[in-house]
C-alpha cells in the first residue's frame, strides 16, 4: 500500500474541496484498488474532532463526473453544502473492482 496522496485531478474534474487518494488497498481475495476520502474544510483546523464517516461502493461515482461511468452522484457537493448549514462529514468511496478508472 502505497501513502496517502491529493487526489489527481484531470482538466474536466468535477471535484469540490479536498479529495485524498490511498492507492493499492486489497487483499489475497480483493483486487486492489484506490480509496478515495473527502475531508471537511475544517479537518486540519479544529484538531480532535470526531467527525462522522460515509461510505460509499462504486467509489469512481461519487465525487468526480471524470472517472464516472454512470454519472457523478455528487457527495462533495452535497457534503459542502451541509457545512455550510453545520453539518461536517468524512465521505470514503471505495471504487468497484470490475473497471476502476481513476488515473495513477
Amino acid at each position: 500500500m502505497t501513502d496517502w496522496r491529493p487526489y489527481p485531478r484531470r482538466a474536466d474534474s468535477t471535484v469540490t474541496g479536498e479529495l485524498w487518494q490511498l492507492d493499492g488497498v486489497g487483499d489475497a481475495q480483493h483486487a486492489t484498488r484506490p480509496v478515495l476520502v473527502w475531508l471537511p474544510p475544517s479537518y486540519y483546523t479544529d484538531s480532535g474532532r470526531r467527525y462522522p464517516v460515509v461510505y460509499f461502493h462504486d467509489g469512481q461515482n461519487v465525487f468526480d463526473a471524470a472517472t464516472s461511468y454512470s454519472g457523478e452522484w455528487g457527495a462533495d457537493e452535497t457534503l459542502t453544502a451541509l457545512t455550510a448549514q453545520g453539518t461536517e462529514a468524512i465521505a470514503v468511496g471505495i471504487p468497484n473492482g470490475v473497471r476502476v478508472v481513476l488515473q495513477r
